[in-house]
């Protein structure tokens, strides 16, 4: 009931969060430029749509290690999820795969 009284009061339902901000060229490539060569590797292939396992086997790897790349490139890219990736980083995708 309180929820109830709330959302009246409230005038309406809360707002959607925004979508995930662009990340302007610049300070895209600058982010890009912090990636160690094996990083870039591995970025290179999570753009591509490959699994951390598939990624492994192409990069003859450890699950581990690609595992432990991907959370530095997260970081490094300031990134929480694959699909914010993507979705920040695309335009990469598409100039390294014309």
């Amino acid at each position: 009931m309180f929820l109830l009284k709330r959302f009246k009061n409230s005038g309406g339902p809360p707002e959607s969060p925004a979508p995930p901000a662009a990340v302007p060229a610049m300070d895209q490539q600058n982010r890009l430029d912090r990636l160690t060569a094996c990083e870039r590797e591995v970025f290179q292939l999570l753009l591509q749509g490959c699994t951390m396992k598939e990624a492994a086997v192409r990069l003859n790897i450890g699950y581990c290690t690609v595992n432990t790349h991907m959370t530095n490139i997260y970081r490094k890219l300031n990134v929480n999820t694959r699909a914010q990736l993507i979705l920040r980083y695309q335009s990469v995708k598409k100039e390294m795969n014309p």
